[in-house]
């Protein structure tokens, strides 16, 4: 049986994740966060930058040192649901609603999109983690998809998003596990 506290040790079974979640955006200037309806991809990659050092003092050259000179992350995410406020991140727009129920969206409005991500995880199987990152720019990666390659294939949007370091908090990302309850 697994652990109550399966996220402090190894092995454990409970430790193993069947990832669910959802997406919230907060773009620049806005002061709420924001659903982003069904996400069927979400990752990030945590790229660090390495320099090593060889030493030539012997007829082989050895490794002695690796040092990290710069850090970087990247998020990669795909979106389905056909909002306006979608639609708008897929085409670096903005979107108006006039009159009510009919939207226009803009092409080409914010070139840099600026926002903040909150990843709330809802997994049942494994441990939740929910990421929050402060300063995001998000951007197209791929085609916007009007018309399903395939059949039964569901038309959608393709995102990057590079992870900044936020000016006010210092912090790229925090991670927190959600689903312990306390002894």
């Amino acid at each position: 049986m697994p652990s109550v506290f399966p996220h402090e040790v190894s092995p454990n079974i409970g430790n193993l994740k069947v990832g669910r979640g959802f997406l919230t955006i907060q773009r620049q200037g806005e002061s709420t966060f924001t659903d982003c309806g069904n996400v069927t991809e979400f990752t990030f990659e945590v790229t660090p930058t390495r320099l090593e050092h060889y030493s030539t003092r012997q007829g082989v050259q050895t490794k002695d040192l690796v040092v990290v000179t710069r850090l970087a992350a990247t998020l990669t995410l795909t979106m389905e649901e056909f909002t306006a406020r979608n639609l708008a991140f897929a085409v670096l727009g903005d979107f108006t609603e006039s009159p009510p129920g009919t939207y226009t969206v803009e092409a080409f409005t914010s070139p840099l999109l600026y926002c903040a991500i909150s990843f709330t995880d809802t997994s049942v199987v494994g441990p939740q983690w929910s990421t929050n990152f402060p300063l995001v720019i998000l951007s197209p990666s791929k085609a916007v998809e009007m018309i399903a390659k395939g059949s039964g294939d569901w038309a959608g949007f393709q995102f990057q998003g590079d992870v900044l370091k936020d000016p006010h908090t210092g912090q790229f990302f925090t991670m927190t596990n959600t689903d312990i309850q306390s002894p």
